[in-house]
């Protein structure tokens, strides 16, 4: 016995191979008069692969193994044999992050934050980072570039951020999400203090 017309649903990255079953489909070969249906509950689907696939730089689907059970008086007088063909896609998940901490510095003429009192500290302000269901570690954020956008002195400045990645371990994930950033608009830059040098005339 076969079944037809099964699929499953995209979803957004979360870690895992874990897939949702929105079609149990149709059953072909019933003996008429029997009584025999797709099972409602106990059935099973996994993605190929835990990761957002991609397909020349694209999004793309992956495979998706289904396992779907019988029910009904004549259940037992027939083998299912699993479907296949079935694809759906996995979806990268959209994280914001920031560099939350406030940044301050004396005013130096330059963008950078080099000279900063206390640096930024890059953060997930929205969205989440997932544990990898091969792996069994956490997904984490590596790297990322700070700057004032202008030198001028002056409070509430803004700080922006570029050039994170996300890791698992040592392998890069980043594709498993779309990373927006957001600015730190809390940030100061001091006046400088000028210093005055008076040449002093000395008489003999």
């Amino acid at each position: 016995m076969t079944v037809s017309g099964v699929t499953v649903a995209d979803k957004t990255y979360d870690g895992t191979t874990a897939a949702t079953i929105s079609s149990t489909g149709t059953l072909n070969g019933v003996i008429s008069g029997d009584t025999v249906s797709v099972a409602s509950s106990g059935n099973t689907a996994a993605f190929a692969n835990q990761n957002v696939a991609y397909l020349n730089s694209a999004v793309t689907s992956q495979a998706v193994s289904v396992s779907l059970g019988l029910t009904g008086s004549s259940a037992n007088n027939y083998t299912l044999t699993a479907p296949s063909g079935i694809v759906a896609t996995i979806n990268p998940l959209t994280i914001y992050l920031s560099g939350a901490t406030v940044t301050s510095k004396v005013y130096d003429g330059t963008t950078s934050i080099a000279n900063a009192t206390t640096l930024p500290t890059l953060s997930v302000i929205s969205g989440n980072l997932f544990t990898n269901s091969v792996t069994h570690m956490q997904d984490s954020l590596l790297g990322g570039s700070f700057a004032y956008t202008d030198a001028n002195a002056g409070t509430n400045k803004t700080v922006t951020v570029t050039g994170a990645s996300v890791v698992n371990g040592s392998t890069t994930v980043s594709n498993n999400y779309t990373i927006t950033y957001q600015n730190n608009m809390t940030s100061v830059i001091e006046r400088a203090p000028l210093g005055i040098l008076v040449n002093a005339d000395y008489i003999s």
